[in-house]
């Protein structure tokens, strides 16, 4: 499984990021925002801090690519260039 940084940013302007083992980005996205896993979304940052957050309060996710993603999106956008 490849680590990702998740930063999660909510509507009062508050992010929060911490890092999770998984291969899909999609299923991130889709795991944080599901309610039927509840309507509070919980994570612990890198210093180990525990947060429990309203779902509804989230109005951004951002999750990082692994390296070979971002070297085919370069590629991708070069390609495109020509």
């Amino acid at each position: 499984m490849e680590e990702r940084q998740v930063t999660i940013g909510l509507s009062n302007g508050q992010t929060f990021s911490y890092f999770i083992k998984e291969d899909d980005r999609s299923k991130i996205g889709n795991d944080i925002l599901n309610l039927n896993n509840g309507e509070w979304y919980t994570f612990v940052d890198s210093n180990w801090v525990e947060y429990r957050i309203k779902k509804e309060e989230i109005v951004s996710i951002g999750v990082s690519m692994t390296v070979d993603e971002a070297n085919l999106h370069d590629n991708e956008l070069n390609s495109s260039n020509y």
